[in-house]
């Protein structure tokens, strides 16, 4: 058995106030059945080994997220400025800071979200539905700024290795991002961040990105992540 892990299911059920004991009583047996484990982050790995340590297999392994080659699309704008955000209106994924922010933001810029949009969103917003994977790639191509917030609670800081974040990569369209250790670990120096909570923060660094000419990207793709989970099973065969 090759454990793969996405968060620490005890470490969560604490940060919500539940009772820890049943999912980590699934937790604690499902690693003690395991020969390896993959973790999608290194704040993923690093949460597990302060809660189980040596009940965790010793083969170990990071493996984050990837994407497809037809990301890799050029900046092709509308006229009008336009900051594009791809994903969830979930609460923990830190839009409310960015409707917070728009009044900084200079004049006449445009906030998208594709993927419909929480129901505290203020109006003017262009709000798009869910479309399906393979139409994104010429949807970002069409706005100036790609843009990827996160709160700075458990999940941003140390959970996640955003599907969104290595689809935004494979551009050569300018990224704004919170500065979490989670985005650091895959972007490095990339995006334009901002400080997470901080509208000010945020505005400044769109502000930048919209400046900002072509960026070089960076792709990662599912083939790769298929070859290293495949490098860690003839480990664990030996």
């Amino acid at each position: 058995v090759v454990f793969e892990a996405h968060d620490n299911a005890r470490m969560v059920a604490r940060d919500r106030g539940e009772e820890p004991g049943p999912v980590e009583a699934l937790e604690r047996a499902t690693l003690a059945r395991s020969a390896a484990l993959v973790a999608n982050c290194g704040g993923t790995m690093a949460a597990l080994e302060e809660d189980y340590g040596t009940a965790l297999p010793p083969l170990r392994r990071v493996i984050h997220n990837a994407t497809r080659a037809d990301r890799g699309v050029s900046r092709q704008p509308s006229a009008k400025p336009t900051v594009g955000y791809a994903g969830s209106p979930r609460a923990y994924k830190g839009l409310q800071h960015v409707f917070d922010a728009l009044p900084l933001w200079p004049g006449g810029v445009q906030l998208s979200l594709v993927g419909g949009a929480p129901a505290n969103a203020p109006p003017g917003i262009d709000v798009r539905p869910a479309v399906p994977y393979g139409e994104l790639p010429a949807i970002l191509a069409g706005f100036h700024v790609l843009l990827l917030p996160l709160d700075d609670n458990l999940f941003g800081r140390r959970l996640t290795s955003p599907l969104k974040l290595w689809d935004y990569l494979a551009t050569r369209i300018p990224i704004v991002a919170a500065d979490l250790p989670t985005v650091r670990e895959i972007a490095g120096s990339r995006p334009f961040y901002y400080a997470p909570g901080n509208p000010a923060s945020l505005a400044a660094a769109v502000t930048a990105a919209l400046a900002a000419g072509r960026s070089e990207p960076q792709l990662r793709l599912w083939s790769d992540r298929a070859t290293e989970i495949e490098e860690l099973l003839q480990a664990v065969l030996g």
